[in-house]
């Protein structure tokens, strides 16, 4: 994967709903019994989390589900023990928002056959004990505003001194989003877009954890892929695609040249004319290293 992120719109995305998804135990003391059972029989819990982004009005956003009203985390969950870490959480991802297998509502048209592209690990963290702890909570927040405090509160980015054996580890995954991709939400969730500007500095409604991603993706530079719509026209442009052996008598590889990369520091595009004229056929970006110079006026 690229050290740079595509963002591609929220727009791109087609939405659904599926089946509920309740939540495993009814209860957070139940929750910790089965964490420490667990730990008996497999040892370290490993929990593995995808950072989706996409872009509206040109700003990044993090796709998070929202639970119950009440908390907001990212879509991932625990591994099975022995299971690799991207494998698991490309099928962690699909039990969350992937529409389920015999679904026909939907075609290869809405990226339904879109794979997750999982990117760098982004951070770990780690929860020392299942222990309970006293966490201030602000009444004005309300229920909404709250954010996962067994989820956040117990984990550290580190692992503390006195700590020899950590509960649990958990890694949030960089997910570069495809094109489109049809994203089915369970019905007792909710997934929204999240601005980082929302998240920036805001752990007391998103948690530390949350609230770190612009920190995270701050060293990453983001491209906006651009359409082909405009009217553009260059000689320069030409010479750039026979210099990679594309030309208006062999066209077929112009598609594939194009196909996976993308626009930058560039507002000039090809003409619907110059699409057919050279069989470019769907093609919506532009390589970076075709910039052409802007057509000038006899």
């Amino acid at each position: 994967m690229s050290n740079t992120i595509a963002l591609y719109p929220l727009s791109n995305f087609t939405f659904s709903t599926k089946e509920a998804q309740p939540e495993e135990d009814p209860s957070v003391s139940a929750r910790l019994q089965r964490l420490q059972n667990n730990y008996e029989d497999f040892g370290m819990r490993r929990t593995v989390e995808g950072v989706l982004v996409v872009h509206d009005h040109g700003h990044p956003h993090i796709l998070m589900l929202q639970i119950a009203n009440a908390f907001f985390k990212l879509p991932g969950d625990y591994l099975k023990p022995g299971e690799d870490e991207i494998e698991g959480l490309k099928r962690r991802l699909d039990e969350r928002l992937a529409p389920p297998s015999d679904s026909r509502q939907f075609n290869a048209s809405h990226g339904v056959d879109n794979d997750w592209e999982i990117g760098d690990c982004l951070a770990q963290w780690w929860r020392p004990n299942f222990e309970t702890f006293m966490v201030r909570f602000d009444p004005s927040l309300r229920e909404a505003r709250c954010f996962d405090y067994f989820s956040a509160c117990m984990q550290y980015p580190f692992i503390p001194a006195h700590i020899t054996k950590p509960k649990e580890c958990k890694k949030l995954f960089l997910v570069q989003m495809p094109e489109r991709k049809v994203l089915a939400v369970p019905k007792n969730m909710k997934l929204l877009a999240i601005p980082l500007f929302e998240l920036y500095d805001n752990a007391a409604r998103y948690g530390p954890q949350l609230s770190a991603i612009p920190h995270l993706l701050s060293r990453y530079p983001c491209t906006i892929p651009l359409p082909l719509s405009l009217a553009f026209s260059s000689a320069d442009f030409i010479v750039a695609l026979e210099s990679v052996g594309v030309s208006p008598f062999n066209p077929g590889s112009l598609s594939e040249v194009l196909s996976n990369v993308t626009v930058i520091d560039t507002a000039h595009y090809l003409s619907t004319e110059f699409r057919r004229q050279w069989g470019v056929v769907g093609v919506s970006r532009v390589s970076p290293l075709l910039h052409p110079k802007p057509p000038t006026s006899d």
